[in-house]
């Protein structure tokens, strides 16, 4: 009995120690503050920033536009910024609304920036009139309407009104081969100065050039045309010489130049002389084109003159001037200009 007891004993002893071990291996119990936070507080959530939507008008925005004075630009958008490089030129009328200024000049251009997001497109706007919109039917004939544009567009198939006389022509200071003050000496005053430039920059490199014939009334065309008729017959003539309303001298905005040494008249030969070469090189600095050049009869209607210089502008002279395009190319509107006759 006495062993048995010390045995119980033992054995009680024994899993008193192996429940004491075990507990010291217990992991603590879970604390439930960790997982679910304090009551009353909220878990907090990882934010992901939202990618702004692009607007389709925006990703199909062109680079370059060309639009006609008067004309309206919608672009607006949502969310967008716009700045315009030339508030006169591109008037905005609204959020994203603008107007070309009527008074704007063909070849002026402006750029249009616009921003949506982090994204931003400029867009450059250059200005041509509407050729289109610029003649109508005078008595059967079509008739520019615009007479007095320093870019109006006068051909076999554009005539100037038959009473237009521009209201400013003056005599520009520079040698002509006569001497009289006459109206073929006249120009109006942007080509006046440009010529008085050119001829003083002509003068510095020694190359001497002379008027030959500026302004031409419609009434003086009258005459030369048929008296050109009766000498070559009018196919012929009208290869050299424009019918009465079709001539560019009476814009006031033409002139025939010539080296000094002029005799028998206005040659083709003119072009390989100093003189020709300089004004082929030059006359664009100063914001004149050769209106006729070689290879561009079937464009213009007219031969190959190198003295026959037009006035549009500097900035349209260069581009005409780089890109060997006639004035009729640089103002193409998908349209036919000239049907040789």
């Amino acid at each position: 009995m006495k062993f048995a007891r010390v045995c119980c004993i033992a054995v009680i002893l024994s899993s008193i120690a192996l429940l004491t071990a075990c507990s010291d291996s217990i992991v603590d119990p879970i604390d439930e503050e960790q997982v679910l936070g304090t009551p009353g507080e909220e878990t907090p959530i990882t934010e992901h920033p939202i990618e702004p939507v692009i607007p389709e008008l925006f990703l199909q925005l062109p680079t370059e536009l060309t639009l006609s004075p008067d004309e309206q630009l919608d672009i607006a958008m949502d969310g967008a910024t716009y700045y315009a490089s030339n508030p006169q030129l591109l008037q905005e009328q609204e959020h994203g609304v603008y107007q070309i200024a009527a008074e704007a000049l063909t070849g002026e251009k402006a750029v249009l920036t616009i921003a949506v997001a982090d994204q931003r497109k400029e867009i450059t706007i250059k200005i041509k009139y509407s050729l289109s919109e610029t003649v109508t039917m005078v008595d059967g004939v079509a008739t520019v309407t615009n007479p007095s544009d320093l870019l109006v567009l006068v051909n076999k198939e554009r005539n100037l009104p038959a009473d237009y006389v521009p209201e400013d022509l003056m005599p520009p200071d520079v040698p002509f081969y006569f001497s009289e003050n006459i109206e073929k000496r006249w120009l109006r005053p942007d080509a006046a100065q440009a010529l008085e430039g050119m001829f003083a920059a002509a003068s510095l490199d020694d190359i001497k050039l002379v008027g030959a014939s500026a302004y031409r009334s419609y009434n003086t065309q009258v005459s030369l045309f048929k008296r050109y008729v009766n000498q070559h017959g009018e196919e012929a003539a009208s290869r050299f010489s424009a019918r009465p309303g079709q001539s560019e001298h009476q814009t006031g905005l033409t002139v025939d130049v010539y080296h000094a040494q002029i005799t028998n008249g206005l040659e083709e030969a003119f072009a390989e002389t100093p003189e020709g070469i300089w004004v082929a090189e030059n006359a664009h600095k100063y914001g004149f084109i050769i209106r006729y050049p070689q290879g561009k009869e079937e464009i213009t209607g007219y031969k190959f003159e190198p003295w026959h210089l037009r006035y549009v502008g500097t900035t349209v002279a260069q581009e005409i001037f780089e890109t060997e395009l006639t004035l009729e190319e640089y103002l193409h509107e998908d349209e036919t200009y000239y049907t040789k006759k």
